[in-house]
């Protein structure tokens, strides 16, 4: 019986090197995931005044500006537009939790990004049998500093109330 190493022996026994000049490089593209704890940078505050509203609770896990249609959430659950970043919370205090959702949304309102997954949990391990993580992140979407920069908020679907998906504002100076 010819074990697995010699089997990839007898198929590598053809094969020869690539001469040097003939290799490709391939260029590493930057990965679009946040750890959970990339440097702190200056939130992102526009210097202009802001004449959006405020993302209105829905229900318990969905936020709405004005204006954002039912059917545009059906698209967004169906991931238009795709993810730019995912922010895993797990292992967070709620005061980490802040900091790093701040500097998220203030990097992506920097980047013209506009589709956030927040992955904050169910809460099934909380000491306070609560999911604390989770009403954090919905409580500073709805009324934190970046609020009127929130379209809307949804769970992502499969996640089984885990993680939400959160699509930002375009900035002026993006279009």
């Amino acid at each position: 019986m010819t074990s697995s190493d010699d089997l990839f022996q007898q198929a590598m026994a053809a094969v020869t090197p690539i001469e040097a000049p003939k290799k490709v490089q391939v260029k590493k593209t930057a990965k679009r995931h946040l750890s959970v704890h990339p440097p702190l940078t200056p939130a992102y505050r526009p210097s202009e005044p802001k004449h959006h509203s405020a993302p209105v609770r829905i229900t318990h896990d969905t936020l709405l500006a004005n204006g954002i249609s039912q059917e545009r959430l059906k698209r967004l659950a169906g991931g238009e537009p795709p993810i730019d970043f995912e922010l895993d919370l797990h292992g967070c205090n709620r005061d980490r939790s802040l900091e790093l959702l701040d500097t998220c949304v203030s990097r992506m309102l920097q980047e013209g990004q506009r589709v956030l997954c927040i992955v904050h949990g169910r809460g099934l391990h909380s000491s306070e049998q609560t999911p604390v993580l989770k009403q954090t992140v919905y409580q500073w979407l709805q009324s934190g500093p970046a609020n009127h920069e929130i379209l809307a908020t949804i769970p992502k679907p499969g996640t089984r109330g885990g993680s939400c998906l959160v699509m930002l504002r375009r900035q002026k100076d993006q279009y």
